[in-house]
């Protein structure tokens, strides 16, 4: 187990969804809203760059067969946008879970 804390975060909402179907996913093949596979939130707060680790760690190993990317059989993980690397006033790493 990791220590975190956890904060809950709305999810996405029918507005936000639509406009992503017309926008971002508009010439993918339908049914265009099975691409929003961030629909539920949730948001877990690390005190230190070793804690994020272990957390990331034990997603991976949850939800994930071999520690890669795909489907295993408790889920798999969908994509990962490390923040950290895009800006330095930016701290947050998002990782999609899919189950």
């Amino acid at each position: 187990m990791f220590s975190g804390e956890h904060k809950g975060c709305k999810i996405k909402g029918d507005i936000r969804m639509r406009n992503k179907m017309t926008s971002d996913h508009r010439y993918e093949m339908k049914p265009r809203p099975a691409l929003n596979i961030d629909i539920i939130r949730c948001c877990v707060i690390f005190e230190t760059s070793d804690l994020l680790k272990q957390g990331i760690n034990a997603l991976v190993n949850e939800f994930t067969h071999d520690g890669g990317f795909g489907f295993g059989s408790n889920g798999g993980i969908g994509r990962i946008k490390n923040g950290f690397a895009l800006n330095k006033d930016v701290r947050v790493l998002e990782i999609i879970v899919l189950f």
